[in-house]
C-alpha cells in the first residue's frame, strides 16, 4: 500500500515540476498583444499519466496536483478573484474526464494487459496530438473571454 501511495506522489511531483517550466512568448495577432508560454509539459504528462498507468487515482492526484500548481501560480503572480478559481476547478475537472475517454478509447479495458504496440501509435497520435490540444485550446478560449474579457493594450 505504503509503495503505491510512494508512487502517487512522484508522479504528481513529476507534474508539479513540469508546470513550472516555462517558455515564455509574447506575439500580437490582429493588433491584439498576447504573452504565454510555447511548453505545456505537464499536460503532456497528465496525457502519458492517464493512458500508460490506467490508475484513476494516479490520475486525479496528478491533475489535482496541477491545479494546485496553477492556482498558486494565479494567486503568486497573476492574481484572480474567486470565479477565476472555479472556472479552473471545472477547467481541471474537464481535463480529467476527457483524460479518462482518451485512455479508455485509446487502450480500452478489454486490452489488459494494456501492451503499445505498432498498430496504436496512429491512435495515440491523433489523440494525443492533435484532439486532446484543440479540445484544451477551445476550452480555454471558452474559459478566457467570460472572465478576462478583451485583451487590449
Amino acid at each position: 500500500m505504503g509503495r503505491e501511495w510512494r508512487r502517487k506522489g512522484i508522479l504528481a511531483l513529476v507534474c508539479t515540476a513540469l508546470f513550472w517550466v516555462d517558455v515564455p512568448y509574447r506575439a500580437t495577432f490582429f493588433d491584439i498583444p498576447a504573452q504565454g508560454s510555447l511548453a505545456h509539459l505537464h499536460a503532456g504528462w497528465l496525457f502519458a499519466v492517464a493512458v500508460l498507468y490506467r490508475d484513476r487515482a494516479s490520475l486525479a492526484i496528478c491533475v489535482a496536483a496541477a491545479f494546485a500548481s496553477w492556482a498558486s501560480r494565479v494567486a503568486l503572480i497573476e492574481g484572480g478573484g474567486a470565479l477565476v478559481y472555479v472556472g479552473g476547478a471545472l477547467s481541471y475537472a474537464l481535463t480529467y474526464a476527457g483524460l479518462r475517454t482518451a485512455a479508455r478509447w485509446l487502450a480500452p479495458p478489454a486490452r489488459r494487459p494494456f501492451v503499445f504496440a505498432a498498430r496504436d501509435l496512429p491512435g495515440f497520435a491523433l489523440v494525443g496530438m492533435l484532439a486532446y490540444p484543440i479540445a484544451v485550446a477551445l476550452f480555454a478560449g471558452l474559459y478566457i473571454e467570460p472572465y478576462a474579457g478583451p485583451v487590449v493594450a
